[in-house]
């Protein structure tokens, strides 16, 4: 019987690590268009994360240390919108999101992950992010500066 406890809890385990895999995080969307009217309606800028979900390292430590937060993401609730521009080795993205994402990339000119732009509705780029020490409340006092100046 222990044995097959073990078993158990090993698939439930395992069937968790793959679901949370290859997902869009709770709070953010893959969809720009969607993103760009909701931010028009509510007055909201849009914030632009393009990262390598399953492989870049750096990408993995600003969602740890900043963007995964609850003060990050109660503050980002009623003032982004938080879009998903991701390019994982694994693919788990459909055609029209990966074709949306290569635009974007283009468009924004990104070189390097992961990289936030900080946009108004109209997609006019306000700031460049990047990982950043201090935690989410730097990280937001940078929004905020970038917002004060629009």
């Amino acid at each position: 019987m222990n044995s097959i406890r073990k078993i158990t809890i090993g698939i439930a385990l395992l069937s968790l690590a793959i679901t949370s895999w290859g997902a869009v995080p709770d709070g953010w969307t893959s969809d720009y268009e969607e993103a760009t009217a909701t931010a028009e309606t509510e007055d909201r800028l849009v914030l632009l994360m393009f990262t390598g979900s399953d492989w870049c390292v750096w990408c993995k430590r600003v969602h740890q240390e900043i963007l995964d937060t609850p003060v990050f993401m109660e503050w980002a609730k009623e003032n982004l919108v938080l879009v998903y521009v991701d390019f994982p080795r694994k693919d788990y993205r459909t055609a029209k999101v990966k074709e949306q994402n290569d635009s974007l990339d283009k468009q924004y000119d990104v070189s390097g992950y992961p990289t936030m732009v900080l946009t108004d509705p109209a997609g006019e780029e306000l700031k460049r992010l990047s990982y950043m020490q201090g935690g989410p409340k730097t990280f937001i006092r940078a929004i905020q500066r970038a917002r004060k100046g629009r």
